[in-house]
């Protein structure tokens, strides 16, 4: 069963942290600057990103 992240980052600090942060997550799951991915079977990332209707993967995130 999946569950869901959202990760929110607040102040200039937290904006940059949260930037690497997802940056390393896109490295990790294959999915590139467009939102795209890599073919794979792999759906543990689910959790962290939301699917658009176009296929691209957006992270579930809020910045502040």
């Amino acid at each position: 069963m999946v569950r869901e992240v959202l990760t929110i980052n607040v102040g200039q600090a937290g904006i940059q942290l949260g930037q690497s942060v997802w940056y390393q997550y896109n490295g990790e799951h294959g999915i590139d600057n467009g939102g795209k991915k890599e073919k794979s079977d792999d759906t543990s990332f689910l959790c962290f990103y939301e699917q658009t209707q176009s296929g691209q993967y957006v992270p579930r995130n809020v910045s502040v």
